[in-house]
C-alpha cells in the first residue's frame, strides 16, 4: 500500500508538471524588449469564421480588452517576453462586413490596437418560383394562377361569421352578423375595375352542418352565389374552410381530434367539391384557415407532432377534392401550414401532399407584421412605418418564398394588413412593401378587409381609397 501511494503521488506530480505556467524571463539570458510589439496591426477572417493568431513581445505580460461577442479569446503562455493569443471568430451570417478594435495593453506601456475584420456573408440565392405554365389542355398550373392573380382582397367578416347567438338564424343574418352588408355583384365589380385580380372568400361551415356533416342547402346556395359574383367580375376566387379552425374550431392539429373529425372534414370537402366541380380554373379551394393544436398555441405548436396532423388534413383535402372528378381533377388547390404561420419553422414543417395532378398545389401563410405596428394597441405600440419594419417584412417573405421554392410550389399570403388604428399614409407604406415583395418573389397577397367595410360595401364605395391606390400601384 505504501509503494502504491508513492507511485500515485509521483504520477500526479508528473501530470501537474506538464502544465506550463507563464515563466519568469531571465534578463541575464533573454534580451528585454524596449517596448511592446504586435506581429500584426490587423487580422482578417472570412465570413465562415476562423481562428486567428497574434504574437506579442513585451517586457511585461500583455492582456487584451474590448472583445465583441462574436470573437472568443484564447489566452497563451508568456514565455521569454513573448506570448501568442488566439481569436476564434464566429461565422458572420449577416450580409455586411464587421470589424472590432481590440486593445492590447501591458503595465507601464502604451496601449496598442489590433483591428479584426470579417467579410460579409454571401447573399442567399434568390428563391426561384416554379415556372408558370399550363397542362396540355390549357388549364393553367399553380404558378401561373398565382402570377395572374396580381393582388387580392378578403371578403372578411361575411360568410365566415359565426357564434352561438346566431344558431337558427337566416342566411342573411349570418352574412351581416359581424357588421358587414349583404355582398353584391357591384361590390365585386368595384374591386375588379380597380385592378384587383383575386378575392378570397372565407366561409365558416360548422353552424350550417347537421349531425351527419351535411351542409344546409340554403347556405351552400348562398356561398355559390357569392363565388359567382367574384368569377363573373373576371377575378380569381379562393373558397375556404375558415372559423372551423382557430381558438374555437372543431378542427385541430391533434391526434385525438383528427381521429374524431377526419370523416366529417372529408365529407364537408366532398360536398363543396361536388357543388363546384364544373367551375373553371379561376376557382381555387383552400383546405383550412388557421388551424391550431389542442392547446391553442399560435405561430408554432406546443409539440412538433401537431405538424403531422396538419399534413394529414391537407392530404385528406386533396384526396377528397380530386375524388370528385370533372375539373376538380386538376383544380389548383391551396394548403396552409400550422396556424397559417409566417414563422419559418412552421412553414418548413409543411409537407406538400401527394397529388394526382402535377404542379397544382399552392402554399399559403398569413402575416400581420411587424406586430407592434400592425396589431398591437397600448404602451409601446409603433404607429409609424420604418426602415426596420420594411426589412422585417421583406426578410420574412423572402424566407418563406425560399422554403416554398425548395418544396416546388408557389406561395400566397392569404391575409396581411393592419388591424390597429394607424394613419392611412403609414398603412400605405406597409401594403406597398407586402405587394412589391410578394411580386418580387413570384407570390400574391390578399389584404384583410379594410378597403371597403361596413355600410360602404352596400353603396359600394371605398372606405380606404388611399390604401387601395397604394396596393394597385405596387402591383403594377
Amino acid at each position: 500500500m505504501r509503494r502504491f501511494g508513492f507511485i500515485f503521488f509521483a504520477a500526479l506530480l508528473s501530470a501537474f508538471s506538464c502544465v506550463k505556467p507563464d515563466s519568469e524571463p531571465n534578463p541575464a539570458v533573454d534580451q528585454v524588449p524596449e517596448g511592446m510589439t504586435l506581429s500584426a496591426s490587423s487580422l482578417d477572417a472570412p465570413a465562415s469564421g476562423a481562428t486567428l493568431s497574434l504574437t506579442v513581445t513585451s517586457p511585461a505580460r500583455p492582456k487584451v480588452s474590448g472583445l465583441p461577442d462574436w470573437i472568443e479569446f484564447k489566452d497563451g503562455t508568456f514565455n521569454h517576453y513573448s506570448i501568442t493569443f488566439r481569436f476564434v471568430v464566429a461565422k458572420n451570417s449577416v450580409e455586411e462586413p464587421r470589424e472590432a478594435v481590440i486593445t492590447v495593453s501591458a503595465k507601464g506601456l502604451a496601449d496598442q490596437n489590433l483591428t479584426v475584420r470579417q467579410a460579409a456573408a454571401e447573399p442567399e440565392p434568390e428563391p426561384t418560383p416554379p415556372d408558370p405554365g399550363a397542362d396540355s389542355d390549357g388549364w393553367e398550373n399553380a404558378a401561373a394562377a398565382v402570377l395572374n392573380m396580381r393582388t387580392g382582397w378578403n371578403l372578411g367578416n361575411t360568410l365566415d361569421t359565426c357564434g352561438d347567438w346566431l344558431d337558427g338564424q337566416s342566411v342573411s343574418r349570418f352574412e351581416t352578423g359581424w357588421g358587414q352588408a349583404i355582398t353584391t355583384p357591384a361590390l365585386m365589380q368595384l374591386f375588379a375595375d380597380a385592378g384587383f385580380g383575386a378575392i378570397r372568400v372565407p366561409v365558416t361551415w360548422y353552424q350550417h352542418m347537421d349531425a351527419n356533416g351535411q351542409v344546409d342547402k340554403a347556405w351552400m346556395d348562398r356561398v355559390e352565389e357569392v363565388v359567382g359574383y367574384v368569377l363573373d367580375a373576371g377575378m380569381y376566387c379562393i373558397l375556404n374552410v375558415h372559423h372551423d379552425t382557430g381558438t374555437n374550431g372543431w378542427l385541430r392539429a391533434d391526434q385525438t381530434v383528427y381521429n374524431n373529425t377526419r370523416l366529417r372534414f372529408i365529407t364537408l370537402w366532398q360536398q363543396i367539391a361536388e357543388r363546384f366541380k364544373d367551375y373553371g380554373s379561376k376557382l381555387l379551394f383552400e383546405s383550412f384557415n388557421e388551424m391550431l393544436d389542442a392547446s391553442n398555441y399560435w405561430n408554432e405548436p406546443k409539440s412538433s407532432t401537431s405538424y403531422i396532423y396538419i399534413d394529414k388534413y391537407n392530404q385528406d383535402f386533396v384526396n377528397a377534392v380530386r375524388g370528385t372528378g370533372s375539373n376538380n381533377a386538376k383544380r389548383n388547390l391551396v394548403i396552409n401550414d400550422y396556424c397559417a404561420s409566417s414563422v419559418a419553422n412552421a412553414f418548413a414543417a409543411l409537407t406538400i401532399p401527394q397529388d394526382s395532378a402535377k404542379d397544382h398545389i399552392i402554399a399559403e401563410f398569413h402575416s400581420y407584421s411587424p406586430y407592434m405596428f400592425a396589431m398591437y394597441e397600448g404602451a409601446g405600440e409603433v404607429t409609424t412605418w420604418s426602415e426596420a419594419a420594411q426589412k422585417e417584412v421583406q426578410n420574412q417573405i423572402k424566407s418563406i418564398a425560399t422554403l416554398a421554392s425548395a418544396k416546388g410550389v408557389p406561395f400566397i399570403i392569404g391575409e396581411y394588413g393592419t388591424t390597429a388604428p394607424r394613419a392611412d399614409t403609414e398603412i400605405a407604406k406597409q401594403v406597398t412593401c407586402y405587394v412589391q415583395t410578394c411580386k418580387q418573389y413570384g407570390g400574391a397577397c390578399f389584404c384583410w378587409m379594410l378597403l371597403s367595410d361596413g355600410a360602404d360595401r352596400s353603396v359600394p364605395k371605398w372606405t380606404k381609397p388611399y390604401i387601395k391606390d397604394a396596393i394597385i400601384r405596387a402591383s403594377l
